[in-house]
């Protein structure tokens, strides 16, 4: 029987997938790498189900999330689960389709009344109490796909200076929220789409598009501060709680446990990128505050806004930051009432040189264009 095989470890810290042979013990997962050894205890490990990937399996390690191990060969967990008995996470079961099929045009009457229904009135309410309560492991493996597929690693910017002068600004940042308890992960997208999002768990992703677009870094500083509340805010995770809740439903009134055709899952998706006016608002407050906190001049992310509703004619709708933020002209105001407030001296984060220079992050021609469902 196989007992080594060749895979990527991922130390969480860094983009960089290091070459790695693992063999398996009788408690543990041993990881040989080129400087050193790392050993996983089955207990400290999740195995991560993807019934959509059968080219390759991958673990996770509990203690840190951020650190995985892939292994390409289909057969890996199959042999890890049958030689250490592992457990074997639980799939959604099915419904009796057929009893449902059997009343027909009731069965359509029910789904087109009963959804909409929950889905505004008892699923938020729901939702809200389930994020709450919502361990940080469970946020960042509900918002796992939805990185792979808006942010795929070849079309990542990896240019470790220059990341690592944005991952400075946002550190500088969370200097107001040093209890927080959400390890954030900047990722720079190559894209001409002018948008930045946040996701559950504290993955946070700007299209180059929105960097190249900014005039000065306390412009980005001020979309960064805003989707950090998003994370620190929860705003993502009720969202995809919410989301989820509905394929449940959808697969109890349909008898189908695919969560919906093709059409409802671009709407689910299209979901990523709008919040409750109560959450923008919400995030703006306190992204605003977070800046003057930090000492970042906060009129950053008026100005930013500005410039948007100024080119809102020359950008297509699906491309620009704010399309997905409705009433900026009004939401521009709110932001320079919140922005009054600050009478501090402003930090410099850098100069025009260096963000000239930061700019470029995506120069690299190895990575690949990024295209939001082909436009």
């Amino acid at each position: 029987m196989k007992n080594e095989w060749k895979g990527h470890y991922f130390d969480g810290e860094s983009p960089v997938k290091h070459e790695a042979s693992v063999t398996l013990n009788t408690e543990s997962i041993c990881i040989r790498l080129k400087d050193r050894e790392i050993e996983w205890k089955f207990d400290r490990c999740h195995i991560v189900d993807d019934i959509s990937i059968d080219d390759y399996s991958r673990v996770e390690n509990l203690d840190d999330l951020n650190q995985k191990l892939v292994i390409y060969d289909s057969d890996f967990l199959k042999i890890l689960r049958s030689k250490f008995s592992l457990k074997k996470k639980l799939s959604r079961s099915s419904l009796n389709t057929s009893r449902l099929r059997r009343y027909g045009l009731w069965s359509l009457l029910l789904i087109v009344i009963a959804a909409p229904l929950a889905y505004f009135f008892a699923l938020p309410k729901l939702s809200d109490v389930a994020s709450e309560k919502m361990p940080l492991w469970a946020e960042k493996r509900l918002a796992e796909n939805y990185i792979n597929l808006l942010a795929p690693e070849k079309s990542r910017c990896n240019d470790k200076k220059r990341l690592e002068k944005l991952n400075l600004m946002m550190s500088k940042l969370l200097e107001s929220f040093p209890d927080t308890k959400y390890t954030f992960n900047l990722t720079v997208v190559k894209s001409d789409i002018v948008n930045a999002f946040a996701l559950p768990g504290g993955d946070i992703v700007f299209f180059s598009g929105l960097i190249e677009k900014a005039d000065n870094p306390e412009q980005v500083a001020g979309v960064m501060a805003h989707e950090l509340q998003h994370v620190i805010k929860r705003h993502g995770t009720k969202g995809l709680v919410k989301q989820l809740s509905f394929d449940i439903l959808l697969s109890a009134l349909t008898g189908s446990s695919d969560g919906g055709n093709a059409a409802i899952q671009a709407v689910k998706l299209a979901g990523l990128f709008k919040y409750s006016r109560d959450f923008e608002e919400e995030a703006d407050r306190e992204g605003i505050k977070m800046m003057i906190d930090s000492k970042i001049n906060p009129n950053g992310l008026v100005e930013f806004f500005e410039i948007m509703n100024e080119e809102s004619g020359d950008i297509p709708k699906y491309l620009k930051y704010f399309a997905s933020h409705p009433q900026t002209e009004l939401r521009i105001e709110n932001l320079k009432e919140l922005a009054k407030g600050f009478s501090e001296k402003p930090v410099k984060l850098f100069s025009e040189k260096e963000w000239e220079d930061i700019k470029k992050i995506c120069d690299d021609e190895s990575v690949e264009e990024f295209n939001l469902f082909g436009f």
